[in-house]
Formats: structure tokens, sequence, C-alpha cells
């Protein structure tokens, strides 16, 4: 059968409400919820919730920019088995988590 050896994963992650407190005593007014990473799988597909900002990639020039997708659209980030299997033609995307003062509130990522 098709699935006979298949293997997959899936967990989830809460981020507790940050205070306005912790916000006030990080440098910038930013908390860093889950530092800069990669996935370490092929592909890793969100459906965010326009209300529940913090998801931030990195670009090629290294400066960070938030993600901001449409109601109803998918993020999907290319993780570290991509170059391995394009010879480096599509690269894992780095991104992390922040909270700041507009996106400080509860979030619960099921990647």
């Amino acid at each position: 059968t098709a699935l006979k050896d298949h293997r997959s994963s899936m967990r989830a992650i809460l981020y507790p409400e940050v205070s306005e407190s912790e916000l006030q005593e990080e440098t910038h007014g930013e908390v860093v919820r889950s530092p800069e990473h990669t996935d370490w799988g092929c592909l890793t597909v969100l459906l965010p919730d326009p209300a529940v900002a913090g998801l931030e990639v990195c670009g090629k020039d290294g400066a960070w920019a938030p993600v901001r997708a449409a109601a109803g659209s998918l993020v999907v980030n290319l993780g570290d088995l991509l170059p391995l299997w394009t010879r480096g033609r599509w690269v894992a995307t780095p991104h992390r988590v922040v909270a700041r003062a507009d996106s400080r509130g509860k979030r619960l990522s099921i990647p």
C-alpha cells in the first residue's frame, strides 16, 4: 500500500499571552516567542489567522518582514529537505515568531 512505510508528524505550539509589562522590559518592544529557525521537513503549510500576527520571514538581505496573509490563504514555508532535493535551487525559509503590542495575544500554531 502507498502508506505502508509512511511517517509524518504533527505538533501544537501554544504561545501564551505576553503582558504589556513584559513588552516594555524587552528591547524594542518585542518578545521573541520562537527564535530564527528553518523547518526540518519538506514543507510546512499554515492556515494563518489574520487576527493573530507574529510570524516573520527573513529576506535575502537579512531583514525581517511580517507575514501578511489574506483571509483564507495558505502560507508555505520551505523546509531543510528542499535544498537537498533541488541542489540548492529552492532554499528553506528562515522564520521566527515575535510578540509586539499588536501581536501579544495568545497564539496557537499547529504546523
